[in-house]
């Protein structure tokens, strides 16, 4: 008997701790409501018409990303969630898409959504004016709405990565209402916007902040967690820095971490930083203007990628943060990532001679011919980059002028006027090259917008294996083609690659489920704050209830069968 009693208590007190640390778990995993989320960035962005522009700048600070759905979003582990499109349906032949449409969305301005905005955001924003969506929507012979709630994507031939492009950059709608019969390029709507997402555009003051505030309408149950977000604008990386570390703002996300401080950061206490992995993997690197000589010469590409000690530029530019790059496609892509390409090892004397080889002797004062190197001066990293290009290539004779600009001047002299001879410009690889890389080495996309073929590079070979990874279904087989593509450039020399992207972040660690895991786009509405005023109940997420109720049935159980035999003994 004695044992038996030993067996109860002890069972009662496991039954009753287990119980305790499992309610305990789940009231600090458990989501709170409240709270205001201050990030910083760089820039004021110069839209938000996100079928308009492929600048970054509306996405920092995830702004657009939270004014603005998609049909799907991808979560950390590439899975394609649910988000304007509750469910989808392919066809065998990989022909036809039938979304299905989240009944209870509505504008921020209270009008429903609907499958016509999905339709008009795609024909009458993004197809005319977007530089990726000829590309993305090249597969689309019509788009069919049934309903009000219906899309069927009709395509004229499969496309494997339609989905992942209708969930970011070329995937958030915009509403119909307010777009239709203007000029979607100075529409009010672009500075003022109005979407269905989880918070809702306040006010911009320009250079200071933007205020997005709580969606109370909110087609997604319980979401978001926060009640504001504050975009704070800090061009200065140092007050940047400084910021975060005295808790003025609570992130720094992509392109707003200085990288000189970022291993600093990751020893501080009460922020967490980190370099996720990213499918959006590529190549920064300098782009060459090719339209006129000397750099329509691949000698003397080729001279100038041999003069550059990339190695020493990662070291004291990108402080050994990342990895080298070895083509315009990094190494996270490994599904078509080609490490075999041609390496321009740092050699002073390889360039000389292929220099003097293309007829660019040095005159009497050392210098062969000059250039200029356009770069962001808000970039710091750009900035340590360039001075050093600068003093590599004078030790061949290319005499450097540096023009340090802001990101607006760069994109305007880059993209459009073309006036520059070589710049430092950050790319992106990912999620399919097809549109990535295509949109900027395709010749027929050679125009004078952001976003395209800027630096006039033309081979054919490349057009026609980006045409065959376009309509190609099997991956194995676009890989074949993409890594044939990075043999040739590597070879041609349109960019010189000095640093494979990453999207650093780095964030108060009482702030949780900031999604920079697989991309610098992402929402805020998962993102909660541990001094929230109220938890939020989900007994279907998060450590299941079901485990609680059991200890505590079994608690019960245990008191009741210790009391029993207690009685028992009593009445003997």
């Amino acid at each position: 008997m004695k044992g038996d009693n030993m067996r109860i208590v002890s069972l009662l007190l496991s039954s009753v701790l287990l119980a305790m640390m499992l309610s305990s778990v789940r009231a600090v995993e458990q989501p709170r409501l409240g709270g205001t989320f201050v990030v910083a960035t760089t820039s004021d962005p110069s839209t938000y018409n996100m079928g308009t522009t492929v600048d970054w700048a509306p996405h920092e600070g995830s702004g657009a990303d939270s004014i603005f759905d998609a049909l799907v979003y991808f979560d950390m582990n590439y899975t394609a969630k649910p988000e304007l499109a509750r469910s989808w349906t392919t066809s065998s032949d990989g022909l036809t898409w039938t979304f299905n449409l989240v009944q209870n969305a509505t504008w921020h301005d209270g009008m429903p959504f609907t499958s016509a905005d999905v339709k008009f955001s795609i024909e009458t924003l993004y197809l005319p004016y977007h530089p990726y969506a000829s590309r993305v929507f090249a597969c689309v012979n019509r788009i069919e709405t049934p309903d009000n709630y219906t899309v069927i994507f009709k395509l004229k031939y499969p496309f494997a990565s339609l989905l992942t492009y209708l969930s970011y950059n070329c995937g958030q709608v915009l509403p119909k209402h307010l777009y239709e019969g203007t000029n979607p390029l100075n529409n009010t709507h672009n500075l003022n916007p109005i979407g269905t997402g989880p918070f809702k555009f306040q006010e911009w003051v320009r250079g200071d902040h933007i205020t997005l505030v709580k969606n109370e309408n909110y087609y997604m149950s319980g979401l978001p967690y926060l009640d504001k977000i504050v975009i704070k604008i800090i061009p200065d990386s140092a007050a940047r820095i400084l910021a975060l570390e005295k808790g003025e703002v609570d992130s720094l996300l992509p392109w707003a971490i200085p990288l000189q401080d970022f291993k600093r950061l990751t020893t501080l206490s009460g922020i967490h930083a980190e370099v996720p992995a990213t499918w959006f993997s590529g190549a920064n690197g300098i782009d060459i203007n090719q339209r006129t000589p000397p750099l329509s010469d691949v000698g003397v590409r080729k001279a100038i990628a041999h003069a550059i000690n990339r190695t020493f530029i990662h070291q004291t530019a990108f402080f050994g943060i990342g990895l080298l790059p070895t083509g315009p496609i990094g190494q996270d892509l490994t599904w078509c990532y080609e490490p075999n390409v041609t390496k321009y090892e740092y050699n002073v004397t390889e360039a000389n001679r292929l220099l003097d080889q293309a007829g660019y002797s040095k005159g009497q004062d050392g210098t062969r011919f000059g250039l200029s190197l356009l770069y962001d001066v808000a970039a710091t990293e750009d900035t340590r980059a360039a001075e050093v290009i600068k003093q590599n290539l004078k030790d061949v004779g290319i005499d450097i002028t540096l023009k340090a600009v802001d990101r607006a001047t760069l994109y305007d002299l880059y993209a459009v006027k073309w006036n520059f001879d070589l710049v430092i410009f950050k790319r992106s690889a990912g999620p399919d090259p097809y549109v990535a890389l295509g949109r900027t080495y395709d010749s027929r996309n050679i125009k004078p917008v952001s976003g395209a073929n800027s630096v006039g590079y033309n081979n054919t070979r490349v057009d026609t294996l980006f045409d065959m990874s376009g309509t190609e279904a099997n991956q194995t087989i676009r890989a074949i083609y993409f890594r044939e593509i990075q043999r040739i450039l590597m070879e041609d020399l349109p960019m010189i690659p000095l640093w494979q992207t990453i999207w650093p972040m780095a964030a108060s660690t009482k702030f949780h489920n900031i999604r920079t895991a697989i991309n610098p786009f992402g929402s805020l509405r998962e993102v909660w704050w541990e001094g929230g005023n109220a938890t939020v109940v989900q007994p279907d997420e998060g450590f299941p209830m079901m485990y609680i109720y059991a200890a505590v049935g079994i608690a019960i159980v245990a008191v009741v069968g210790t009391a029993a035999v207690y009685f028992r003994r009593k009445r003997k």
